[in-house]
């Protein structure tokens, strides 16, 4: 029941204060000033933290209604507790507005004891000194950004931690402190502003927030996740709106918000033109710009580069057996399987690596293969040694090497058939050097007539 009394407020808490010394008197408890003396310590604190509520009270002369005086049972029994919604102190006739986990309440006197999960604080309003009920953990539940947004009530500081949905302030356990709230579990999870902490998780994961609060959430989708806020409403997390993650690009943002930026920014092809070419090159992400990086054209040289980025490599230079490879990088430059370095006509083909001269010049790339000092282009005998160039029979082929020096048919006498190249013939000219078809030898001395000085051989010449 309540009764309506005249009365400066500071007043009425003292008079609740008469009310709660009558009571203890008659059960042997403490009188107020000494809360707890007598109680569970389960259900009650014994401190004496004075001040530690932020209270404005003026004295004021007003119709007040006094509720009725709330008492716990110390002996553990349930206790009947019935919050009191206020915004400002001046609204509850203990002139104590405080916060809870489901909204500002007033703080009701702690005559026998306080319910679960409150504890009995003495705090001045005015200069006197009275004692309520607070609630370990106002913060509760309470939707935040930073752990600072978590007030810091008789379990010390809270903890901004994603449960559920949304961030939520809850207690921090460590291991050791026992949670407060029936079916609230000590685990590791997510701090919000550290690595993982041991809090107090709701049942279910899923905490109840006031209509209006806002607090911090996640955008999550295949790019990555990005801070986002929510409001809660009907109790619950709201949409959590806020910044999508996006493929990272060059720009100096963290689009996939992951803390870096502008990470692992894809590299394609980009041209690279200069006067001498167009060189291909990569890509590359500098100061939130996209920069082409790569070789630059250059003008050609023989060093096997495509030095000029036109496709080919060293172009414009000899390639004498027409492969792959100029010259310059051609070990074989006549692909006579000579290489270059033991072949005596490195550009001209000549696997047999004939010399006639023994100049260490092929005769196949040698301008005097007999080195008479007379090109083998004017050379009646190019191959055989004869500066004279004496040609008996006027046939252009030096006697030499000619195998049929008076041109009559029969071959040389004592010549080296092999040497020249000549063909083997049954009969030997018997004037190597007068023609004489018929070869007629009259004393038969081998000399034929057309070349002897004594025909008939008595002696005498003819």
């Amino acid at each position: 029941m309540s009764t309506t009394l005249q009365a400066n407020p500071r007043k009425l808490a003292l008079l609740a204060a008469v009310l709660a010394a009558l009571a203890a008197c008659s059960d042997d408890t403490a009188a107020v000033g000494t809360p707890g003396a007598g109680k569970d310590s389960s259900t009650t604190d014994t401190g004496s933290d004075l001040g530690t509520l932020d209270l404005f009270v003026e004295d004021v002369s007003e119709d007040v209604d006094l509720p009725d005086i709330v008492t716990a049972d110390i002996a553990g029994a349930d206790t009947v507790y019935t919050p009191i919604p206020c915004q400002k102190n001046e609204d509850c006739s203990t002139l104590v507005c405080t916060a809870s986990p489901t909204g500002k309440e007033c703080a009701q006197p702690c005559i026998t004891g306080c319910p679960a999960d409150y504890e009995c604080v003495q705090t001045a309003t005015g200069g006197d000194v009275i004692s309520v009920c607070i609630h370990k953990t106002p913060y509760r539940c309470q939707a935040c950004n930073t752990d600072t947004d978590c007030y810091q009530g008789k379990a010390g500081k809270g903890v901004c931690a994603t449960i559920g949905a949304g961030k939520h302030c809850v207690q921090a356990c460590d291991g050791a402190k026992s949670c407060i709230g029936e079916g609230f579990t000590c685990q590791k999870l997510s701090g919000g502003q550290g690595p993982s902490v041991e809090v107090c998780v709701p049942p279910g994961n899923q905490c109840t927030c006031l209509d209006g609060q806002s607090g911090g959430c996640s955008v999550t989708n295949e790019f990555g996740s990005c801070p986002g806020s929510y409001t809660c409403s009907g109790g619950k997390e709201g949409t959590c709106s806020g910044q999508a993650a996006a493929a990272e690009t060059c720009n100096l943002k963290d689009d996939n918000c992951n803390g870096q930026t502008d990470e692992e920014v894809a590299s394609v092809e980009c041209d690279l033109p200069n006067v001498y070419g167009t060189c291909k090159g990569k890509t590359e992400c500098v100061g939130g710009k996209q920069l082409c990086q790569g070789q630059s054209a250059a003008a050609e040289v023989c060093n096997g580069i495509d030095d000029n980025c036109s496709g080919q490599t060293d172009e414009g230079f000899p390639n004498t057996d027409g492969d792959l490879q100029a010259d310059c990088m051609d070990s074989d430059d006549d692909a006579d399987t000579v290489l270059d370095a033991a072949d005596n006509c490195p550009l001209t083909s000549n696997t047999d690596q004939k010399d006639s001269d023994k100049d260490g010049q092929g005769d196949a790339c040698d301008s005097d293969d007999d080195g008479d000092k007379i090109a083998d282009g004017e050379d009646n005998c190019p191959l055989a040694l004869n500066a004279s160039q004496t040609d008996t029979d006027k046939d252009l082929v030096g006697d030499a090497c000619d195998c049929d020096l008076d041109g009559d048919g029969a071959a040389n006498l004592g010549i080296d058939a092999t040497a020249l190249d000549c063909p083997v013939a049954a009969t030997l000219d018997n004037c190597p050097l007068v023609k004489n078809a018929e070869q007629t030898d009259s004393d038969l001395d081998g000399l034929g007539d057309a070349c002897d000085g004594d025909k008939d051989g008595d002696g005498v010449l003819d």
